[in-house]
């Protein structure tokens, strides 16, 4: 038995609140629990994901691929983007720390 579209699109969207509202206190729990950076994009990519699944619920595989790879070329930057930045701010804080002991022992 097929569902009408109406009630189909209406189960769809009710299901991705659901799992926006989860996935939201998964990414808080994580960032309690730990640094996200550098994977803050990664978690975003994961929720466009799953948004893009449920539009091909709604539409046809075809188009549903089409969008996802629409997603994926103007997100990859993104992803790339926040690793390396969280790789830089890393290092740099790596550095001041190395600076700091050092003037410490120079100090002393």
């Amino acid at each position: 038995m097929e569902l009408p579209y109406e009630i189909g699109v209406a189960l769809v969207l009710a299901v991705l609140a659901g799992f926006g509202a989860w996935y939201n206190s998964a990414v808080s729990w994580m960032e309690r629990h730990g640094p996200i950076e550098g994977f803050r994009a990664i978690l975003v990519m994961f929720g466009v994901t799953v948004t893009g699944i449920g539009y091909v619920l709604l539409s046809s595989i075809e188009s549903g691929v089409l969008l996802l790879m629409c997603f994926a070329a103007s997100g990859l930057p993104m992803l790339i983007g926040d690793m390396l930045r969280a790789m830089r701010s890393r290092q740099r804080d790596r550095e001041a720390t190395q600076a700091q002991v050092r003037e410490m022992f120079d100090d002393g």
